[in-house]
């Protein structure tokens, strides 16, 4: 009766959107060092997550680690080669594999603003409702913290 009710409780959470959450099974936000002072933030969805929430888990979790690390600013790139021609993006991009969502960029942190680069409590002020809204965040509104 009890692997009943735990088979019933994790097909039930399966059926929904992944939300703002660290990485698991269903999906969520994940980061790691490299390559070289790059950090790469990367989002997995599920097949009921849109991909524009995914673009917004991208940036959000990005101004996350910033702040994190004490790095008011950072340049997010699309891909390394990106980075090494500091072309910064002005918005993620989303890919699918198996009908489900992701998307992964590489960031710089920064101590002062440069071109092309995002100002971190901008970013979680930005989205931190739509966060709310498709995710799960702290009542305080500055996201996870980890």
């Amino acid at each position: 009766m009890r692997l009943a009710a735990i088979l019933c409780c994790a097909l039930a959470l399966a059926g929904c959107a992944t939300g703002y959450v660290k990485d698991s099974i269903f999906g969520g936000h994940w980061d790691e060092e490299g390559p070289g002072e790059l950090i790469t933030v990367g989002y997995n969805g599920n097949g009921y997550t849109k991909g524009e929430k995914v673009e917004i888990y991208l940036l959000y979790r990005s101004a996350e680690v910033a702040r994190e690390r004490g790095k008011p600013y950072f340049s997010a790139y699309q891909s390394i080669r990106a980075a090494i021609v500091d072309a910064p993006l002005s918005e993620a991009t989303v890919h699918a594999l198996g009908g489900k969502p992701f998307g992964k960029v590489y960031i710089m942190l920064h101590d002062g603003p440069v071109p092309g680069g995002l100002e971190a409590t901008d970013v979680l002020a930005k989205y931190a409702e739509a966060v709310k809204r498709f995710g799960t965040v702290p009542a305080d509104g500055q996201g996870s913290a980890g």
